[in-house]
């Protein structure tokens, strides 16, 4: 932060509303001080590494339709990761409703990492969320509203 103290960015909430409010005051305050091409939200346990952002912005050069990139865990599934056999299955059924009912074939609907072209992220990002559990399904909703375009690609991280 002391290096570019001009890049630095801190929101402070009066009161918990939850992830997805946060994460929505920061990105809309994001884009009132600062131009630039892509803005996101990586979960802070780095699941997804950010060390990934460079193919995230690739999958964005190769396409001019795309509006948002998602990151996919799959490839974490050999990783040394616990949780309960319930917790597991759950998620994978969750994904699957979510991505039947949003007609997008999506694996993992939860990952915390996210990019957004910025010319989009100010309508995806614009009104408050209807759920704070579920807003990562809400954000790939809001992100094909009113296109058959290709508006979401999952990348494997």
């Amino acid at each position: 932060m002391k290096k570019n103290p001009e890049r630095d960015l801190a929101v402070f909430l009066h009161y918990n509303q939850g992830k997805a409010e946060a994460v929505r005051q920061g990105i809309t305050s994001l884009l009132k001080t600062q131009k630039f091409q892509f803005v996101g939200n990586w979960d802070a346990d780095l699941a997804t590494p950010l060390s990934t952002i460079p193919e995230f912005i690739e999958k964005f050069q190769s396409s001019r339709a795309l509006v948002a990139v998602s990151g996919s865990r799959i490839l974490r599934l050999g990783s040394s990761i616990h949780r309960s056999v319930f917790r597991h299955y759950f998620g994978r059924v969750f994904a699957m409703v979510a991505s039947n009912i949003l007609n997008i074939l999506v694996y993992d609907t939860q990952c915390g990492a996210k990019l957004f072209r910025t010319e989009h992220a100010g309508l995806i990002f614009s009104e408050h969320f209807i759920s704070r559990w579920f807003f990562d399904v809400e954000l790939f909703a809001r992100s094909i509203a009113g296109t058959k375009a290709l508006w979401f690609v999952e990348l494997c991280t």
